[in-house]
């Protein structure tokens, strides 16, 4: 009984490694472009700044596809186990920059706002 629990369990650990395997490509795409942007955005005098951020965003989503796809290929739950966590780690980089970035164009329209409203307020 115990062994049939271990086909099982296996089975369902390479189909779902074998889901995040037929989209490694796409992963990779992303990660590329990812760094890709960081170097472009380090070109610029203040983007040197945070060029890092999708730098190294970009180097954990190809950290991921290497241990799905050694997850895929040894049916190893912890690599597959690993890949998860990059692609988590990867997507709350990008959620908490998202959240920065909102907080930042809210502050700005603030600020925005209220200049505006000095300046017609004193002519």
């Amino acid at each position: 009984m115990a062994t049939a629990d271990i086909g099982v369990q296996d089975q369902s650990l390479k189909a779902l490694a074998e889901r995040l395997y037929q989209g490694k490509l796409w992963i990779q795409l992303v990660g590329a472009m990812s760094i890709l942007y960081g170097v472009i955005m380090a070109l610029t005098i203040v983007g040197i700044l945070v060029a890092w951020i999708p730098i190294w965003a970009g180097v954990i989503l190809f950290q991921a596809t290497s241990a799905i796809e050694e997850a895929y290929n040894n049916n190893d739950q912890a690599a597959l186990s690993r890949g998860l966590d990059k692609l988590r780690l990867y997507f709350m980089i990008f959620g908490i920059m998202f959240l920065v970035g909102i907080a930042i164009g809210i502050l700005g329209f603030l600020v925005g706002g209220v200049g505006a409203l000095t300046v017609i307020g004193g002519a």
